[in-house]
């Protein structure tokens, strides 16, 4: 039996249970560590280069195209709807994921929930719901 990979590595069949065994369980690590060595590692780079957190309120609109972009591969448009960018239900947890992640930060945290996000009509309107999260993050600061 052999592991799929670029170059296979011959594994005896009971093997293979402890392969992706330490595969998920490495991966589930790195999910864990990865905002935390972010965090030091952001606040290495503001002192060594005097760089600071720029908490700067980026344009909705811009992020969320700049996601869907990287996602997909294609350039979508506000007034496409996600069929259109192909992220029908399938893509929509990934969306959710990368949008709570780049729209929180150590002050607040955005929670956009994925049956919104299938509700919504067009990009456009996916922006007015991930606003409104802003919104209800800071007004409950949390």
């Amino acid at each position: 039996m052999y592991w799929f990979s670029p170059k296979p590595c011959p594994i005896e069949w009971y093997e293979y249970f402890y392969v992706v065994g330490l595969v998920i369980g490495w991966s589930r690590l790195m999910f864990s560590l990865e905002p935390i060595v972010k965090k030091y590692l952001e606040m290495f780079y503001g002192v060594v280069f005097g760089w600071k957190d720029e908490e700067e309120d980026r344009d909705t609109t811009e992020v969320l195209l700049e996601i869907i972009e990287g996602m997909t591969g294609i350039e979508p448009s506000v007034d496409w709807t996600l069929e259109e960018c192909g992220l029908a239900s399938i893509g929509v947890p990934s969306l959710v994921s990368l949008l709570n992640k780049n729209f929180s930060s150590n002050k607040t945290k955005v929670t956009v929930v994925a049956s919104n996000i299938i509700d919504a009509e067009t990009i456009a309107d996916v922006v007015d719901i991930i606003n409104a999260a802003k919104e209800l993050a800071d007004a409950q600061g949390i």
